[in-house]
């Protein structure tokens, strides 16, 4: 019999594992401090396009599922992401005063303190978002889909990541799986990939995981 898939639990891993970091980042930044504030506006681009790539994914591949599966069983969840973008969209136009200098220079850091505040706001509201998913969503899939379309649903989002999302991607899903599951995905990676884009995964693996770990996926997957 074969096994379903779930299509939340580990990429969620990874988005918690990225806004996390980001948060931590956002609190620690001086905010009169213009080369760090904008390091941080660079990985506040990378969050903005994860999260909207994420989005799109589930609205093309997961909703129609959930659609099909239950009446209105996706309206729930794109009402949810349409609230995000829109604190999202909030959250960046105040970012961006932050960076293009409209905001007085005695008052950056009460103003950044703001965004800070704003983000984990919005994460806080995000995370249980991800729990929904995984606990309402993923349970009805399980229960009235076959493993084929769930895998058809994750094969068809992996193949329309382009190489800037997917390598992204990398980054902060690796380091929030466990080793297993690790060998899993870059075993998946190794029998879908072309050997050169293999190689460029691979190279990007090793950075995100490490020096220890990367020996031992080397050793288990034949490298």
């Amino acid at each position: 019999m074969n096994t379903q898939v779930d299509l939340y639990a580990n990429i969620h891993r990874g988005l918690r594992n990225l806004i996390t970091h980001f948060s931590l980042q956002a609190g620690a930044v001086d905010w009169t401090d213009e080369a760090a504030v904008a390091q941080l506006a660079a990985k506040w681009e990378d969050v903005k396009m994860v999260l909207d790539a994420h989005h799109k994914h589930e609205e093309q591949h997961i909703h129609p599922l959930l659609a099909r599966i239950i009446p209105g069983g996706h309206r729930g969840l794109e009402a949810d992401h349409v609230a995000q973008h829109a604190v999202l969209a909030d959250l960046d136009t105040h970012f961006q005063g932050l960076r293009d200098g409209a905001v007085q220079a005695e008052k950056r850091s009460q103003v950044g303190l703001e965004f800070y505040r704003g983000l984990n706001l919005f994460y806080a509201g995000y995370l249980q978002h991800l729990y929904r998913e995984e606990s309402e969503a993923q349970r009805a899939l399980d229960l009235l889909c076959l493993p084929q379309e769930t895998g058809a649903a994750l094969q068809a989002i992996l193949s329309s990541m382009p190489m800037d999302e997917l390598l992204l991607t990398i980054d902060f899903l690796f380091p929030a799986l466990t080793l297993a599951e690790g060998l899993g995905l870059m075993a998946a990676m190794k029998a879908t990939a072309p050997p050169q884009v293999f190689a460029v995964l691979a190279e990007r693996v090793r950075k995100a995981r490490g020096e220890a770990d990367w020996v031992r996926i080397k050793g288990r997957l034949n490298l």
